[in-house]
């Protein structure tokens, strides 16, 4: 997991290298399922972008993370029973590791190549979650220390500070995730409610936290102003709480358990191989009580499908 607030010390990243930005958000329209409509393939020629590179938690992680010292692990079944080659390199880097690669890259391409490749790279940030769920709400001597608009500040400020170390070292395109309707994790009703085995509704106080710190995130990113940089925020509250609130819509059945185990609690090595799952997940807009569901990432990305085009062209 990736957490703005421990970067107190330091801020620890996950590094990706992925083909293709799986993650953004708009409204979606109309139902759609994986059988009825595929995504067409990137035109090359018309596009800008070099590579894509990927900073953020467990989200937007497209492999798995055996090398970081973590229990949020999923190289397990039923983790990636739809992947039909299970298994993705993924490292936890650190933004002065991403500075190390650079540097690696230099060797091997020369410094002009490296420049221009990273010139035109796309880089995505998303983060923040862990930092309210796991990091203030569960961790009570954090509570103590910070209020929630002082802590809203802190991760804003850790943010711009890692952004600028992107645009010190050349990123000259960047997309930075808001925060997802919280109170409507099923692991964060299931912890937050008194109820929670028969009223699965969404916790406010906590979406409202994320509403108000994407509201001053949107306003971070629109004050820099980069010369020759393209930073846009990517709204991901949204449609979350579309598919929640109207699941019909999009071809959702549950949006307040998850499809494995029980659906309210169960993540990392409490879903495993022996586990119980859903006999359709294309039907759940969360895998387990966290990560939402391919179909879920499925619908998001066809609604933005329009600003992907525009923004690999920029």
């Amino acid at each position: 997991m990736w957490s703005l607030s421990s970067s107190v010390r330091h801020i620890p990243v996950l590094f990706l290298l992925h083909p293709l930005l799986l993650l953004f958000s708009s409204h979606v329209a109309e139902a759609r399922t994986l059988e009825t409509e595929q995504i067409r393939p990137l035109n090359r020629s018309s596009s800008s972008v070099s590579a894509v590179f990927v900073f953020g938690d467990s989200t937007v992680d497209p492999g798995n993370n055996n090398y970081i010292e973590t229990v949020a692990k999923s190289n397990f079944p039923p983790y990636g029973k739809d992947f039909p080659n299970q298994g993705v390199i993924s490292m936890e880097k650190q933004l002065k590791y991403f500075k190390e690669y650079k540097s690696r890259m230099e060797v091997y391409i020369g410094k002009e190549r490296t420049k221009t490749l990273i010139s035109k790279a796309v880089f995505l940030i998303s983060c923040g979650t862990n930092d309210f769920i796991v990091n203030y709400y569960a961790t009570p001597i954090r509570r103590q220390t910070y209020t929630v608009s002082t802590y809203q500040h802190l991760l804003l400020q850790l943010g711009q500070q890692f952004l600028q170390g992107l645009l010190e070292m050349g990123a000259r395109k960047i997309a930075f995730v808001g925060l997802p309707p919280m109170g409507c994790v099923p692991a964060v009703i299931t912890m937050n409610s008194d109820h929670a085995l028969t009223h699965r509704g969404c916790i406010e106080s906590l979406s409202s936290v994320a509403r108000d710190y994407n509201r001053l995130l949107r306003n971070k990113l629109t004050a820099m102003r980069i010369p020759g940089a393209k930073i846009i925020y990517i709204e991901i509250y949204k449609p979350l709480e579309d598919f929640i609130k109207e699941p019909q819509q999009f071809g959702f059945v549950e949006v307040n358990c998850g499809c494995c185990g029980s659906g309210t609690i169960e993540l990392s090595v409490l879903c495993n191989s022996l586990s119980a799952v859903c006999s359709d997940d294309s039907k759940y807009v969360f895998w387990d009580s966290v990560h939402p569901t391919e179909a879920a990432y499925h619908n998001i990305f066809l609604g933005l499908r329009p600003i992907v085009d525009l923004f690999m062209k920029a």
